[in-house]
């Protein structure tokens, strides 16, 4: 991948030319929170490049949480996907959408709205430099900087300067659109970018030393169904469904019918969890997993063992949002803890 070093007023033309023409979301903090909001004239993106991962999941801008998906007896209107930029997104988001791009542009059955949106995002995703308590990336064989694609432009700050990384052709175009002054990097700032990502990553590791989750903690998984630490975790899950609402990689939806009139109806597509009660429920008001500690079982089973065996690698990328969100305090560290005793 290319690799150019710029300042910080060149960040800035970037992000002004990408507003020009599409809609540029970037984070800014709220308190202890990251929180989007879209692009204004007066603010400084150069700023926010260092700023921790934006609380919001990714997915919100590939599948709306609630969207009418068809009607009858008329047919829908054409799919609107306004142009999308997205700034300051970290590593663990751009590997979501690794998954999101397996499963929902199937070749067989791609999702035509997903699809849509996604040729119109424009990603700029930036190297993490911030750690927080619930990072753990590293432990899912995942780094707090690219590796995985996914991503038109990354931007590293390294002291003074600021290294922007290709990773697509759009990526290319853009830079050219901007005019920015591109200068080549030398051996020594390659060796300087490496050292403080190896040095971010030390400190995510470190911190979930405790916590020892073996690399392969897909096969404790599958093993160990009956460990537990499901049914102890399951005496304080409130079933809010908050983890999976949360995570850019769970992608679980169904479908609702509104009556419009006598002979017409409108279908809406929902964001659903399988921490429910409902969910997966049958004719007849059966369900394959009535007990809580079952789809406490099951989200971490999918996350690590069905997604790894179907794709290679796992569903949960290790950005923590699920551990935020939980008002019980449930950590997802200590259930795969639990699973591995």
């Amino acid at each position: 991948m290319d690799q150019y070093k710029v300042t910080a007023g060149e960040i800035n033309r970037l992000l002004k030319s990408q507003a020009e023409k599409s809609r540029l979301i970037i984070p800014i903090e709220e308190g202890e929170q990251v929180e989007l909001k879209e692009f204004r004239e007066n603010d400084n993106p150069s700023l926010i490049v260092d700023s921790f991962r934006p609380y919001d999941p990714l997915k919100t801008f590939l599948m709306s949480p609630f969207e009418e998906v068809a009607t009858f007896p008329e047919k829908m209107s054409e799919i609107e996907a306004p142009n999308l930029t997205l700034f300051g997104f970290k590593a663990c988001s751009t590997n979501h959408i690794r998954l999101l791009d397996e499963i929902m542009l199937d070749d067989e059955w791609p999702d035509v709205f997903y699809r849509k949106r996604r040729e119109n995002l424009f990603i700029i995703s930036c190297d993490c430099v911030e750690v927080r308590d619930t990072c753990f990336c590293t432990e899912v064989g995942l780094k707090p900087y690219p590796t995985t694609g996914n991503f038109d432009l990354n931007i590293s700050h390294l002291n003074d300067q600021f290294i922007i990384t290709v990773g697509s052709e759009e990526g290319h175009r853009a830079l050219a659109e901007a005019s920015l002054n591109l200068q080549e990097i030398s051996d020594e700032i390659r060796e300087n970018l490496q050292e403080q990502r190896q040095e971010i990553t030390e400190r995510v590791k470190n911190q979930n030393d405790d916590y020892g989750i073996d690399e392969k903690i897909h096969e404790p998984v599958r093993e160990n169904r009956d460990a537990g630490v499901f049914a102890e975790k399951a005496e304080d899950c409130v079933e809010c469904g908050g983890c999976n609402l949360v995570c850019s990689s769970c992608y679980c939806f169904y479908l609702a019918d509104r009556e419009v009139g006598e002979e017409a109806f409108r279908r809406f597509r929902v964001w659903d969890s399988c921490q429910y009660n409902a969910y997966a429920r049958l004719a007849g008001d059966e369900t394959p997993r009535p007990m809580l500690m079952q789809r406490i079982r099951h989200r971490i089973a999918h996350k690590f063992d069905y997604l790894k065996e179907s794709f290679d690698y796992y569903g949960c990328v290790g950005c923590g949002r699920c551990i935020s969100a939980c008002p019980a305090d449930i950590d997802i560290r200590e259930l795969l803890q639990g699973v591995q005793k």
